[in-house]
């Protein structure tokens, strides 16, 4: 197989999703005056949804009869010519909702896997959704907050054309996290966490897109009209009470359910009925589940996404028999712009938290293997730091370094993050100048003592004896905001990796911020703006921003506690799977054409998946937790009073650190 030709179908697949020159692609037809538009493309609404799955069979089908790769690259130049052909079809087609199709199948298809075929970024398919816009009311504390644009990746819906494993639990993970990144951002500035979206009341947060989104008036044609986005004016109402009526049957059922315990011990079932992915009309089991709980979480998006702003404009148009622009709260790739985003997603998740906290019971964190953490055995340390103390460490992450000089690493009690400058390109090639926060980069030390033991026959003396044996275990690593720490649904995983621990070994296991499941490449590529530079791969597959790994802090230094909990990686481990580790955000991950198990058999979050045993983090956590003995308060008042090191399970440990907002890395 030639690398030229992959990499010619690659820049033929660019060409299409970002509008570029190619030899191969074709003027495209534009709606004209009159002529009536499709359907805008809307991620949430189960009809699209179902087309978009039927344009992916059309594509399976044309690849069906590849025998080997060769016939197989031919064959997908024939699935481009026919996106081509159905981006013209502008009657029948939302574009949009096309390169939507392609993008699926490009993901997902294993032909286009194994090729190593991507899908461009989102800075290169298009630029200006990137731009920031501002929460109304203008000059508020919730216009100094820090969000990505993309950090909606819509679990479990884009870019995957089937289902993956645990799909519903997923959904709720994902979005669990963005809230508690969220809140870690409103504490920064000085705001409450985020409140559940009371959907029958007036929002008092608005939304006002980029201005070129919003470059639409009321003689706008419908070809102008296809990529703009209305503003939403503070304390606006939703204005559909159907939509309303409809969302207070499905919560009234969904938690009659949770109590009725339908949804006992299963939060994939939760997630799946919260957001279903259901696209098959025939299954009458579907349609009976559908009608009962809907589609929660796609109505709080479409409901939100239907208020117009521009009222004067909306209706001109609509008299033209147009549609108006629609909230970017319906992009899914941008959605979180908008603070009823969270607002909205805060309602979905204590709607899941419902489950947990009613049906669920506490952990109580006996099955840990027997390995010791201290929170003195936990390092943070700068890169550019480490580099000088020790530059031949960059070739094995400073591993052998602090295995042999742990106490000569350069620590640090202070992560730091800066605003950096970021190029792109407007709609006419001009460069426009943002900022984005970044972190300095940075490496954990985690010094973990195996004291596991097996069984052995000692010769000499005649009896069975205890020796050293190794252990696999998994380090889960969370941070959070210190005002925040009681709240175990506050907690951000920032990584979550296995580890082989030699027999009777005093480990030092050194982690880079660039190899944690969430982030996959180097920072200063982040903010490169090379013409022609069509995969610049600002993003992992999931969505997650390298530059938002940290929250941005304070200029006073925000507190924040490190936590890293180790458990049984025998105890962890999926059976049937062939990765190792997490994908903590997204679980994608394809072996032999379909979705592998996801590599981790405990529920996402753990342990901070479920309530606390005791009446704190730390008494959760203390070496002894059973609420109903005599001691309990004495346990619970030790525990916290106490050095954490002394009283807490020896297998988990938590430090103080703070994140600074700064002019300059030093």
């Amino acid at each position: 197989m030639a690398d030229k030709r992959i990499t010619v179908l690659q820049d033929y697949i660019n060409a299409i999703l970002t509008d570029s020159p190619h030899e191969k692609i074709r003027k495209r037809r534009r709606l004209q005056p009159g002529e009536d538009a499709p359907p805008r493309w809307n991620n949430f609404d189960l009809n699209q949804q179902r087309l978009v799955t039927e344009l992916d069979a059309e594509y399976r089908i044309i690849l069906a009869s590849a025998k080997d790769d060769d016939q197989t690259i031919a064959l997908l130049y024939k699935v481009a010519d026919k996106v081509q052909d159905q981006l013209n079809e502008v009657l029948k087609y939302d574009p949009a909702l096309i390169k939507h199709a392609f993008n699926v199948f490009i993901n997902n298809h294993p032909a286009a896997i194994k090729l190593g075929l991507k899908t461009p970024s989102l800075k290169r398919i298009s630029s200006v959704i990137l731009l920031p816009g501002q929460s109304l009311p203008l000059g508020g504390l919730e216009t100094k907050m820090v969000t990505s644009g993309v950090a909606d990746p819509d679990f479990p819906n884009k870019n995957f054309a089937y289902t993956k494993d645990r799909q519903g639990e997923l959904f709720i993970w994902m979005h669990k996290q963005m809230l508690a990144r969220y809140d870690a951002e409103r504490i920064a500035v000085g705001l409450d966490p985020v409140i559940p979206l009371d959907y029958h009341e007036p929002i008092p947060e608005g939304y006002l897109p980029n201005k070129h989104l919003l470059n639409f008036n009321e003689n706008s044609t419908a070809a102008d009209l296809q990529d703009k986005y209305d503003y939403r004016k503070p304390y606006s109402s939703i204005n559909s009470p159907t939509n309303i009526a409809n969302v207070d049957k499905w919560l009234q059922s969904i938690n009659k359910s949770i109590d009725d315990g339908v949804f006992y011990n299963d939060p994939d079932k939760l997630g799946r009925t919260i957001d279903p992915d259901r696209t098959n009309p025939d299954i009458l089991e579907d349609n009976e589940w559908k009608a009962k709980y809907g589609s929660l979480h796609a109505m709080g998006h479409i409901m939100v996404g239907g208020i117009n702003g521009n009222e004067k404009v909306a209706n001109a148009l609509k008299e033209k028999k147009l549609r108006p622009p629609i909230g970017v709260i319906l992009n899914v790739s941008i959605a979180s712009k908008d603070p009823a985003f969270f607002r909205w997603h805060r309602l979905v998740d204590e709607t899941f938290n419902r489950c947990i906290e009613t049906t669920l019971k506490a952990r109580t964190f006996t099955d840990g293997p027997d390995v010791v953490i201290k929170p003195d055995g936990m390092i943070l340390a700068f890169k550019d730091q480490l580099e000088k103390v020790c530059p031949e460490g960059a070739h094995d992450g400073w591993q052998k370094f602090g295995q042999t000089h742990f106490a000569k690493i350069p620590a640090t009690n202070e992560l730091q993050t800066k605003m950096v400058p970021r190029n792109l390109r407007g709609p006419n090639n001009d460069i426009i100048k943002i900022e984005h926060v970044f972190p300095r980069e940075f490496y954990y030390f985690f010094k973990v003592k195996n004291n596991t033991t097996k069984d052995a026959f000692d010769t000499a003396a005649d009896k069975i004896v205890k020796e050293p044996a190794k252990k696999f275990v998994t380090l889960r690593v969370f941070i959070v905001p210190e005002v925040l720490a009681a709240d175990r649904k506050q907690w951000i995983e920032m990584d979550k990796f296995k580890y082989e621990l030699k027999a009777g070994e005093d480990a030092v296991i050194a982690r880079s911020c660039e190899l944690s499941s969430v982030i996959r490449k180097p920072a200063q590529k982040v903010f490169d703006d090379t013409p022609g530079d069509d995969f610049d791969n600002d993003y992992c597959g999931c969505g997650w921003p390298y530059h938002l790994l940290l929250p941005r802090g304070t200029r006073d230094g925000m507190k924040f506690k490190l936590y890293v909990y180790i458990s049984d990686w025998n105890a962890d481990k999926t059976y049937e799977s062939t990765a190792e580790g997490s994908l903590s955000m997204c679980g994608r991950k394809i072996v032999d054409g379909r979705p592998a198990k996801y590599p981790d058999d405990r529920d996402m979050g753990y342990p901070f998946d479920r309530p606390y045993a005791g009446k704190s983090l730390q008494a959760t956590f203390a070496k002894v937790v059973d609420p109903t003995i005599a001691n309990a308060r004495a346990i619970d008042e030790l525990a916290i009073s106490s050095v954490p090191g002394d009283y807490w399970l020896d297998n988990t440990a938590m430090r103080d650190f703070t994140i600074r907002w700064v002019d300059e890395f030093c």
